[in-house]
């Protein structure tokens, strides 16, 4: 039998088991059919695939928006991860109290603390343009950092592009592209969310403020930006677009992805920053617009395999009834 307290950080980390499991699942289930599988999927490195401009991490934007859109909201197979996002939501914010009043305890047992602390390294005249942690509490929260994926990708675009590897360069183009629409939709869902993080709290669980006043919401960022999680969501985006682009090697790519947003959802509720109810959302996001920006420029790979109808019919000619079939992809 677990116990009470160790019952609540089990539901933050078997969340992040789920979600992983979950999409892992569907993605897994998207097939192509024979006529459109691209040369070998297994290697796609091995492909010297067209080179993406580089401006294409901005211009397609509202591309990868609307196709992320469209696979959250018109398709049937994203009603799983509906269900997922929804109902971990709805768990995770009954517990929520009970989950930060547990984990912060663990912060102080450990020795960690309960706050972030950062120490500026390059400054450019009295503008900070990197800080980074001095203690463990700062360097979990810092794993969702959006300078991390940033660096990944620009060393995979650089890599790719000294090295004419194509392939690595455009998994550096579209994870940028991911973080980048993923990151506007997020800023979008906290200004109308509106919700308080748990070291701004006036009442258990935050008080909601739909819609606050930008100056307000610039003044007192805090008070109002709990939902949902960027941090999470650009881990996500990260991950997802590796194990997109590099499927042969996810038997690493998942557990290191469980360990990676497990430990981080913990360093940010410990340090006040994010209630556990504000990461199924953010890792949806994190999972649609970082596959959508590959789907974006390999809409081969996600074509469903075939499906086949059979209904009867009448032929024209000489009026005998026949049994048709139809193929659908």
């Amino acid at each position: 039998m677990i116990s009470k307290p160790n019952m609540k950080c089990f539901i933050l980390i078997f969340f992040a088991v789920l979600h992983t499991s979950v999409f892992a699942e569907e993605a897994a289930s998207t097939t192509v059919t024979p006529s459109t599988a691209p040369a070998p999927i297994a290697t796609p490195e091995l492909i010297q695939e067209p080179r993406l401009p580089f401006w294409s991490i901005i211009t397609d934007i509202p591309d990868t928006a609307v196709l992320g859109l469209r696979n959250s909201f018109t398709r049937r197979d994203a009603i799983p991860g509906w269900a997922v996002v929804i109902g971990s939501t709805a768990l995770l914010y009954h517990y929520d109290e009970d989950i930060l009043e547990d984990v912060q305890s663990k912060g102080r047992k450990w020795g960690w603390g309960n706050s972030v602390n950062y120490k500026a390294v390059w400054n450019v005249g009295n503008t900070t343009l990197f800080a980074a942690p001095t203690d463990t509490a700062g360097w979990l929260y810092f794993m969702g950092d959006g300078a991390i994926p940033i660096t990944v990708s620009v060393a995979m675009i650089g890599t790719g592009y000294f090295n004419s590897n194509n392939h690595l360069y455009n998994t550096g183009i579209e994870m940028v592209d991911g973080l980048l629409t993923g990151s506007v939709f997020d800023q979008v869902i906290k200004r109308i969310a509106g919700r308080e993080s748990p070291s701004a709290k006036t009442e258990p669980r935050g008080a909601w403020h739909p819609f606050p006043n930008l100056k307000k919401y610039s003044q007192n960022t805090s008070k109002y930006d709990a939902m949902a999680s960027g941090h999470i969501m650009t881990a996500t985006v990260m991950f997802t677009v590796i194990q997109e682009e590099y499927p042969q090697y996810n038997a690493v790519w998942y557990p290191l992805e469980i360990a990676w947003i497990g430990v981080l959802g913990f360093g940010m509720v410990n340090v006040g920053v994010h209630w556990a109810s504000d990461y199924p959302l953010g890792i949806g996001m994190g999972y649609v617009f970082g596959k959508s920006a590959v789907e974006l420029h390999h809409p081969e790979r996600y074509k469903k395999s075939a499906h086949i109808r059979y209904f009867p019919g009448v032929d024209e000619m000489t009026g005998v009834t026949t049994f048709n079939a139809m193929t659908t992809y």
